[in-house]
Formats: structure tokens, sequence, C-alpha cells
């Protein structure tokens, strides 16, 4: 700290003996000292003042902490937020028509039976009709896109969008073919951010509860999978006050009791009859105006529990490793990475970030949820040192290798791909990557010594 001349001004209050810190350079310091040192443990602006105040006092202490607290880089990444979530709640369009819009997902992990061990589910979003197809956890897009064709094209014809999540069958080059040859619109859910597809996570609960009831009863899932998905199709749905089948059909279907029902009817000759075609399209009006209002109360009460938080362009932001692959155990994980800016603002919800070249294959797009603002301090600058730049005369995607951690080795066409993984110098240890062998051909002779070293490890074992 600091020694600066001024005259002692001392204040008494009933609990404390205080001495008057005049304007400069040394109040910065006392913040920091109070708040950033291993003995004042990085508190927040209640507490750290409440320290000051054992000794200091000056004009505007309380503004002066919480800038300090506020622009902390380690309380920044390290934390958990106290706040409502970020981003109020943006429902999707109610679609105009039955089976314009399809929502899909997979329940996997399912018991093994007859070589299937998931579910592929597809929903109407209108209608809310459900159907059910036996597959894997390993399903390919091909099998995926057969299992579509099978289930709603053929019965229902081409939807005009597709919602799913990011999961490989919905990604990959055939799948991306497959639906632009057929003019669908393909929207994917942002990044660990599965809410943009509520309406699989819901109706995957159900399925999963069912099968869960039942499951001791009848231990063969596959076999009662048609029965789960007549059930929930032939139930009202909350949000459309309709069953799914009314709204497909404009009637109900026919189940035993209904049979003995209209046996019954047709011995009353003045039974009313009702023009079909009208008595469907009031369905359907009425189950988009039910679903709309169904739309409005979820966004009012979701809400209640969320804040509004809006970025720009260029500005610096934290995002969240709640959903990262870090290695290690998380207890003591950072809960936060950053500072790193923003690039472009895709939606008031989805933005795009300028993630570290080393994690160059990792998808950019976040929900607003999954960020934070980075608050920066004209007053308290340069706290912390930065984490070095790339080497920019090796180019902007190498970097220094301070550690070879681990070897391994996956399957890969006929043979094996072996990888390495790399703690990055002056990156901690949850920025470390698996990198491939091809990466290391111009290695220099320290880093070919620490391959050479994990290579003998993992051949004596």
């Amino acid at each position: 700290m600091q020694e600066d001349l001024f005259p002692l001004v001392v204040r008494r209050t009933p609990e404390n003996t205080q001495l008057y810190v005049p304007e400069g350079p040394l109040r910065k310091e006392l913040v920091e000292e109070h708040h950033d040192s291993l003995l004042a443990g990085h508190f927040g602006v209640a507490k750290t003042a409440a320290l000051l105040l054992r000794c200091y006092y000056w004009p505007q202490l309380q503004r002066d902490v919480r800038r300090g607290v506020q622009s902390c880089e380690r309380c920044g990444a390290s934390k958990s937020s106290n706040q409502k979530k970020a981003g109020l709640l943006q429902p999707l369009p109610t679609p105009t028509r039955r089976f314009e819009v399809i929502t899909m997902d997979f329940v996997t992990s399912l018991p093994d039976v007859d070589n299937f061990n998931a579910i592929m589910i597809m929903v109407d979003k209108l209608t809310k009709r459900v159907f059910l197809a036996p597959t894997t956890d390993k399903v390919t897009a091909e099998e995926a896109a057969t299992l579509f064709y099978r289930h709603v094209v053929r019965n229902q014809g081409v939807p005009s969008t597709i919602i799913s999540d990011r999961g490989t069958q919905f990604t990959s080059i055939f799948w991306k073919s497959m639906i632009a040859q057929l003019g669908i619109k393909h929207k994917l859910s942002t990044a660990y951010h599965p809410q943009t597809d509520g309406q699989s996570e819901i109706t995957v609960r159900i399925v999963v509860d069912m099968l869960r009831t039942l499951h001791q009863e009848y231990p063969n899932w596959v076999q009662i999978l048609p029965a789960v998905e007549f059930a929930i199709n032939n139930s009202k749905n909350v949000s459309t006050g309709k069953t799914p089948f009314f709204l497909c059909y404009g009637e109900e279907v026919p189940t035993p009791p209904t049979l003995n029902l209209q046996a019954l009817a047709k011995l009353n000759p003045n039974q009313p009859s009702v023009d079909f075609a009208a008595r469907t399209q009031i369905a359907i009006q009425e189950a988009q105006r039910m679903l709309a209002e169904a739309q409005r109360k979820q966004k009012y009460y979701a809400d209640q529990g969320r804040r509004h938080l809006t970025f720009e362009e260029g500005d610096q932001v934290y995002i969240s490793t709640a959903d990262l692959p870090l290695k290690g155990p998380r207890k003591l994980a950072p809960k936060w990475f950053g500072p790193i800016p923003v690039v472009k603002k895709l939606s008031p919800l989805n933005y795009q970030v300028a993630l570290p070249p080393i994690w160059r294959r990792r998808y950019p797009i976040f929900h607003v949820e999954k960020l934070k603002p980075f608050v920066q301090s004209t007053e308290f600058p340069n706290r912390y040192p930065a984490r070095p730049p790339p080497d920019l005369e090796q180019g902007p995607d190498v970097f220094n290798v301070e550690k070879i951690l681990d070897r391994r080795s996956t399957p890969w066409g006929r043979g094996f791909k072996v990888e390495y993984y790399v703690k990055w110098e002056g990156y901690p240890l949850c920025d470390s990557t698996w990198e491939p062998k091809s990466n290391f051909r111009d290695a220099g002779t320290e880093v070919k010594r620490m391959l050479r070293e994990i290579d003998q490890q993992h051949d004596a074992t």
C-alpha cells in the first residue's frame, strides 16, 4: 500500500474508531485489499463495506466498494448468481394448420428390448398428435429420416417446419440435404437450452412417466408403445382443450365404452346431425385460440421468475460453464468463463460470442440465460493478469503446450485415432483440449519429449 501524507482525521462511533481516507488512489487500494486478499475472502458489497468501516471511512464508500466488487473478474467467474434467470419468454407462433410444425426428440437409455433402447418422438404443434417410434440411441440421420417418413409424412404429408435439438441426427449433411429437398424449415434449439423445444420436452416426460408406471406389469416397453401412443392421443390436452384425435378427425375415435354408447344412440332416431367439416373447422379454430391463450399465460407466469437482459455487439460477457465438458471435479471449477466479446445479436434471446480458438469446434451461439454481463470499471483496471493471447507469429490457432496430461485411442475406420489431452500455457485446466496426433507433426523438441513420455506411460500399462 502506498503511503500518502495527509492530516489524520479520526471519527469515533459506538462500535469502531475510523480513520478518514482522502480522495486518491489509496481508496482503491483499500477496497482491493479488503475484498481481493486471501483473508478478505472476495465477499459481496455489504460484507466488504462492513470490513472497511471497522477502520476507515470516506464519502461514498459504499459506491466505491460496489464498483470494486462488481468489476472483480474472479468473483464474476466463480460465484453463483442470485438474480432471476435472464431472458423473457418468447413463445413460438401458433401454427395455422394441422401438421404445419412438427417437433422431434429422443428418449434414450431405455432397457434393451428386441434390439431397441430408445424412442423417437414426433409431435404436431397444433393438434398435439404424438407419434412414437422404437429405435436405438445410435440412430443415424438416415434411420431418423426413415422413421419420420414412415410415421408422419406417409400419413399426414410434409410439414413446413421441424423443431428439434442439436443432436447429430439433425445436424448431419444427410438430414440437412433431405429437408432442403422437401422445402422444410429446420429450427434447432439453442446450445444447452432445450427449452426452445418445450413441447417435446413435456412429451418426453409424459412418455417416460407412463412407461415407468407400466413397467412392472409390462416389462416389454416396445410391445406396449402403440398403446401408450394411443392413450396420449386419446386424452384431452390442457392447452387445446381437446384430444389430439378429435382435432385430427373431427370426432373422438371409438373405444369399447363409446362403441356401447353408439349402439344405444341408434335407438334414438331424432339424434341431431352436425356438419362434419364445419365441426372440425370450429374445433381447430377453438384449439388455436386456446393455444394462444395458454402461451400468453405461460409467458406471464414464466416471466415472473425471469428478467429482461440484452447485449449489443462488442459487449463483454461471461458464459456459463455448467454445460461445458470440463475435465476433473466441478465442485471448485469456475462457474463462468470470460470475459469474451459478443460478436452478433441473433435475436432478443440468442447471441454469438467469440470463443477462444482452442474451443473452435464448440457451437458459439448461447441463450441469454447462459450469459452474464462483465462489469468493467476504469477505477479498478487490470486487477488480475490477462490470459495470454495466441502467439500471432505462429498463426491465430497455435498455442504453447504446457503439459501433455493424457492419451486416448478411439476406433476410427479400420484402425484407431490417437489423441492427446493438452494443458495450454497460461490457460486454466478447464481450457485443456483433446488434440489429434496429426496436430503435433511440426511440434518442437520439448513437446515431442512430452509425447514420448505419455506414450511410454500408456505402453507400460
